[in-house]
């Protein structure tokens, strides 16, 4: 119950949040994953 509010909780903030600064995220946690 409580993962549950918490992934909806990023969805809202996915949402929210510009394309350009998703894609930044994607960016660099891609390249943290292959490190």
């Amino acid at each position: 119950m409580k993962q549950k509010k918490t992934k909806t909780k990023l969805y809202i903030t996915f949402i929210s949040l510009p394309k350009y600064s998703y894609h930044q995220m994607f960016i660099v946690h891609h390249l943290h994953a292959r490190i």
